[in-house]
């Protein structure tokens, strides 16, 4: 599997800082066109002339086939690919993947057209309302969409799209995290905020569904006896910490919608859950014990570990820049910038995901360190590929992944957000 652009042989030898930008720029550019390239041709195209892909199954369950029918949610379904697909036809201006990527959405679009005009159907489905996988990761990918390709009717659906997020859904949400339920809606909708707030035809802003949301969370809380707040994100483990599944991507959404609405129930909860996050730091290792363990240990991703926690403190700085947030986003950004490489290379629990926390903590603190060490991590990424033909954690059963948060289209995004610095919206935060 090419990985590496030939022509940039400076780059694998060279470590990053001492290539010009210009260099640095070129060469992650040109490995995400190898991406797509990649990507592109393992397609499969249907009679109707939509096109689709297949990705890895990672059920547990015997006899579960290798490989099952992308879906439609943004996190490992056709929506992630075209986001990719659309940020790299606005890098390059190139219509062929601005075509691509509407190309990728155009039956889920038209799924969703059919749900919104049906609107009691769609009540009695079982869906959820996360921010990756749910009822909002269609919002945000819409206007994620509509962002990339500057058109204002990807906006105008997914305002409507909002109003599916109903009272019954949100509450039916037991995932209780970013990528599935309820504060993952609530960063959703707020990104749609800015782009339109007024009422959906059913009445209701993209604002009072996240307030919903809101007043979901604050019911589900627990309050401990030593004044933290803690949600059960997951029925098999203890209170999580970390912005995918716990706390951190609690408090990041309960602070931005703050922010929005000076509801101060939000802050108050934000804040107890912080402190519990906080009673999970080892002073001993310097870092936080990862709470799905039943031994002491401490990972480096996004989804846990300190990279996430950094992201999630970043994020809410316009709202809270007290000296211990300070101090954790310098303990959780020496964590992250390690240049030692995992098993995994995507952007969930990947190294690829470290980098794009160092891009926005870079941009969010105007420190170009950050960028440089990104630049290096993504570097090693590459080339360890190419030596092995194949990303780390991305194949099973000989099949490649495509998909955005697992797959090759989030790293194919970081690389663009590589080249690119400052013109494309963090996913991972999402922005």
């Amino acid at each position: 599997m090419p990985v590496v652009p030939v022509g940039c042989e400076l780059m694998q030898r060279t470590e990053c800082p001492n290539p010009g930008d210009f260099l640095r720029r070129e060469f992650f550019l040109a490995a995400a066109r190898v991406l797509a390239r990649e990507i592109f041709a393992s397609r499969l195209c249907a009679k109707d002339g939509s096109i689709t892909w297949q990705r890895p199954n990672r059920s547990t369950v015997e006899g579960a086939p290798p490989v099952v029918p992308a879906g439609p949610h943004l996190y490992d379904g056709l929506p992630g690919i075209a986001v990719f697909f659309a940020a790299l036809g606005r890098v390059d201006a190139e219509d062929q993947y601005r075509d691509l990527s509407l190309q990728i959405v155009a039956p889920l679009r038209l799924l969703l057209k059919r749900l919104v005009g049906e609107p009691e159907r769609a009540r009695k489905m079982r869906l959820g309302i996360g921010g990756l996988v749910g009822l909002s990761s269609f919002v945000y990918a819409l206007v994620t969409l509509g962002r990339l390709l500057e058109l204002p009717e990807l906006f105008e659906e997914a305002h409507r799209v909002s109003s599916l997020v109903s009272p019954e859904h949100i509450t039916a949400d037991r995932a209780l995290d970013v990528v599935s339920g309820a504060p993952g809606a609530i960063l959703a909708l707020l990104t749609m905020d800015r782009y339109l707030s007024s009422p959906t035809p059913s009445g209701v802003t993209p604002r009072d569904v996240a307030n919903g949301c809101a007043d979901h969370l604050l019911r589900q809380r627990v309050d401990r006896p030593d004044g933290t707040t803690v949600w059960i994100t997951d029925s098999r483990f203890a209170p999580l910490t970390g912005f995918a599944h716990g706390s951190t991507g609690i408090s990041c959404a309960l602070l931005q919608l703050y922010a929005r609405t000076g509801r101060r129930a939000l802050l108050d909860a934000a804040l107890r859950g912080w402190a519990f996050e906080r009673s999970t730091y080892s002073e001993e290792h310097q870092d936080w014990i990862d709470q799905t363990s039943s031994t002491p240990r401490f990972l480096n991703q996004w989804c846990f570990g300190a990279p996430g926690i950094t992201l999630g403190r970043l994020a809410t700085l316009d709202v809270l820049a007290d000296e211990e947030v300070w101090t954790e986003i310098g303990v959780g950004l020496k964590i992250t910038s390690a240049l030692t490489l995992s098993k995994l290379d995507h952007i969930c629990c990947g190294d690829m995901g470290r980098a794009d926390v160092l891009i926005y903590a870079s941009d969010k603190l105007q420190e170009p360190d950050f960028y440089d060490t990104a630049c290096e991590i993504a570097r090693r990424v590459l080339v360890k590929a190419e030596e092995k033909g194949r990303f780390d954690g991305l194949v099973r059963s000989d099949h490649r992944d495509p998909s955005l948060f697992s797959g090759e289209a989030g790293i194919g995004y970081t690389l663009l957000r590589l080249a690119c610095p400052g013109e494309l919206p963090c996913l991972l935060a999402m922005e």
